[in-house]
Order: structure tokens, then sequence, then C-alpha cells
């Protein structure tokens, strides 16, 4: 009798998963957004690997503007309806104002990932994004330059060389060394030297950082959700068997920062910008619609250390701790590491196959150091050729594929259609930057495109930076 009670307990159960797995497959479809058939076990994520955007391009094709498809049991939602991709990322911003996450905090080998700006949302982001932004301002921007010309200065140098040697020039590998360098002067104070003395323990240990994502928590995700005990138990004993093995990068970053601290030393970084800087908590209320005040970095709202500290109640202000300063000081090096290297290898292979556009450019720079006899902050301002082809670069090869993704908070209905709630929405970048009805000979390197005054741009049709009040939190230093 309890072997067939337990028996009949079992088949239920079994019957109970498959139903649920079939349900969760199929919630794209009940709520009118179609596309490709999902695979029973891991969705559609083997032609998802396979190639992004080009099954992004053939999906649109066979199912519209926006469509949908699965990774495992995660509902995405592929967006190029530009009157939805204008609601999701700035009109209805606060309803989907959540980046995804794959892997749950608390089960990654990084403790301090739960104080990122990439991945928190809510009040406590705004007050993250309001600091982060007021360490970007012009002033702070124009105090970091020294640093960056120093290192520019190297690259010149060491490319000259290489020239004259007759070498040829790996320029994935040399922007590798150059981005890294201004990255780790500017976020965290550091002269590493790596130009030329290419093997540095700190930008090992970075790259280690970089690719420390766990695959296998990823795939457990998409095959059961999120399961906190099985995520437990599988990180201890990848962890305990040496499968997995953490980088030193945080701790490293932990020390900067807390010597930083109890130093009292006082740099033009990104670092001391985020232990200086606080917000008074009185420009956030309960009814907060998540956006952050474009006035809100100016000075009369900003509180920089050593400045107003003896005059401000420390109760109505927010100031980052250790622990946040270190997970976003670790997130402006890792994202902008990787981000501006490609970027400025991208850039080098349009200005190389270009060659009237690269002269153009030369001779722009030229007129301007004629004119000013220096090239430094407010004088590059004043290149609008130069800024155009930047612009014109990144819009043909954004330096990430699927940038722009949002989680929906709620059912949300467009049209005949609902996002369910805890979808993945996407906006995909290449396909946006290169649509057909927004921009004239897509495919073309036109820099001239983003000089004609009477060419009218709208946010959402260059999204490489992304978006709204979620955008590129460091555009302005990469730019």
């Amino acid at each position: 009798m309890s072997t067939i009670f337990l028996l009949t307990l079992v088949l239920i159960l079994i019957v109970y998963i498959l139903w649920k797995r079939k349900n969760d497959l199929s919630i794209l479809e009940r709520h009118g957004i179609k596309g490709p058939k999902p695979n029973f076990f891991i969705g559609n994520l083997t032609e998802f690997m396979q190639s992004k955007v080009g099954n992004f391009t053939k999906w649109r094709k066979q199912y519209g503007d926006i469509f949908g498809f699965y990774l495992g049991i995660q509902p995405n939602v592929v967006i190029m309806d530009q009157d939805l991709i204008k609601a999701i990322l700035i009109k209805d911003f606060n309803l989907f104002p959540a980046r995804f996450v794959p892997i749950p905090f608390g089960y990654t080998l990084d403790p301090y990932e739960k104080y990122s700006i990439t991945f928190s949302h809510g009040s406590y982001w705004k007050k993250v994004r309001t600091i982060m932004r007021a360490s970007f301002s012009s002033d702070k921007l124009k105090a970091m330059v020294p640093l960056i010309d120093d290192s520019v200065n190297t690259f010149i140098e060491v490319i000259g060389k290489k020239s004259q040697n007759k070498e040829e020039v790996d320029v994935f590998l040399t922007f590798q060394y150059l981005t890294f360098e201004v990255i780790a002067k500017t976020a965290f104070g550091l002269n590493l030297d790596c130009q030329k003395k290419q093997s540095n323990f700190f930008l090992r240990e970075t790259q280690k950082f970089l690719q420390s994502s766990l695959p296998m928590l990823s795939i457990v995700d998409l095959f059961i959700g999120k399961l906190s005990i099985i995520y437990g138990l599988l990180k201890m004993a990848l962890f305990y068997l040496g499968i997995i093995k953490p980088s030193s990068f945080t701790k490293y970053a932990e020390v900067i920062v807390k010597n930083r601290i109890n130093s009292g030393e006082k740099h033009n970084d990104l670092l001391q910008c985020l232990i200086d800087t606080r917000v008074p908590i009185n420009i956030y209320n309960k009814n907060d619609n998540l956006i952050v005040d474009v006035n809100v970095a100016k000075d009369d709202a900003i509180i920089e250390g050593g400045k107003n500290d003896r005059h401000q109640d420390q109760n109505s202000t927010f100031k980052l701790t250790p622990q946040q300063i270190i997970s976003n000081c670790s997130d402006v090096l890792a994202a902008a590491f990787e981000a501006t290297r490609a970027a400025l290898s991208f850039i080098t292979h349009c200005l190389v196959t270009n060659l009237d556009v690269q002269e153009k450019v030369r001779d722009e720079i030229k007129q301007l150091l004629e004119q000013d006899g220096t090239l430094g902050y407010n004088t590059v301002t004043n290149l609008p050729y130069l800024d155009a082809v930047i612009k014109e670069s990144l819009r043909l090869y954004p330096p990430a594929t699927i940038i722009t993704k949002r989680v929906c908070s709620v059912d949300y209905k467009y049209k005949d259609i609902i996002i369910p709630k805890g979808s993945v929405v996407i906006v995909p970048t290449p396909l946006v930057n290169r649509e057909e009805t927004i921009w004239k000979d897509p495919y073309t390197f036109k820099p001239e495109r983003f000089l004609n005054p009477d060419n009218k741009i709208e946010p959402t049709w260059y999204v490489t930076f992304g978006a709204g009040p979620r955008n590129c939190i460091g555009m302005r230093l990469a730019l």
C-alpha cells in the first residue's frame, strides 16, 4: 500500500513538473507574443548561442517588430517597435527599472555584487546613480585629463617604436593596455605602466574577474529556475573541488579603497569622488519615480567631503559605504575596460578603411592645434567631425552586442499584446542602430549624418549607450 502511495506521489509530481514546464514555455504565446517554438528542455538556447543578432534578424522577419524566445524557462521579449522602446526605456521606465540578474545575489563568488549599480534598482539605485553622475561632471572629468594625457603620450611612444622597427601592431591588444592603464588611473588612482610592462598582476586579475561568471550555475537557472538551495550547494561543491576559483581582483580593490579612506589622501579620480560625495536624503520621497534629476549633480545638491561636512547633519545625507565604493569602482573599471578597448579598435578600423575620413580628422585636429596650441578638455570638445566619426563608428559597431535589457515588473499591456511580469525585455543595439526605417544607407560609414542639423536623432534611434534614466553612467568619460 505504501509503495503504491509513494509511486502515486512521484507520478503526480512528474505530471506537475511536466505541466508546469509546458505552461512556462507557452506564457509568451498566451499573451499574444509570437516567436520560435522552444525546445522542452532548453528553450531556444541553441539558436540564441549560435547567432544572437543573426537569429534576431531572422525572427523579426518571421514574427514582426515584437517577438519572444526562451532561454531555458526564462521568457525574453525582443523589441524593435520604436514607440514601445521609448515607453520601456523612458516613459514607463519605473515599470522596467531593473537589469536582468542571471545568477541571484549571494550565489556568485563576488561578495560585493549586491551593491553594484549595474544590478541594483529602486531608491538605492537612484542614490548611487546620483553620486556617480556627479563623479562624471565636467569639473571632475577635467581634473582627470592630465592622468589620461600621460597614458596617451606613452601609447604614442610605444606605437612610434613599433613603426620605426616595422613591427606589426595588434590593435586590439595595444588598446587593451592603453585602456586598462587609463581606467586604472581614473578609477583607482593606480599608476600601472602596463603599456610598457605588459605582464601586470592587476590586469591579469581584472581579466579573471571579467571571466569569473559561473556558466554552470546559469545553466542550472535555465533548466530549473532560481532554486536557492541548489545554487548554494552547487557553488560550494564547485568551489571546494577547485573547478572554479575566485579572482583576487575584489580583494585587491578592497585594499586600495580602504587604504585611501584610512590615509586621508586626496586624488583626482573616481574613487575620491565616491568617497567624498554625499547626496541630501530629502531629494527622495515615497512617491519617487526613480528618475534622476538633472539638477541633483550640481553643487547646490551635492555635498563633498572637506567642504561642508562640519555643518551637514550626517543623518540627512546618503554616503556610500566602503563596500558600495568597492563594488561600483570595480564596476566602472570592468565595464569601461571591455567596452573602451573594443570601441577604440572599431574606430581605428573605420579610419583605416576610410582614408578620406582619416584625412579630414587629421586636418581638423591640426587646425585646432594651430589655433589653440594644445589639446585639452576644453579644446577637444571643439572637434565636431571627430565626434561624428566616433558616433558613427559606435553606431555601426557597438561594443556590446545586446546591452539594453530590462526586467518587466508588471504585466505590461501594449496594443494587442501583454509582456508578462518577470520577462526580460531586450532592445537589440545593433539592429536599432542599423534600422533601415531610421537610418539612410544604414550599413554605410557616413559620419556626416551626425553633422547635419536637420537630422534630428531621437534618443531611442541610437542606443549604443542605452537610453533613458538607466543609460550608460560612464558615457561622458568614454567619449
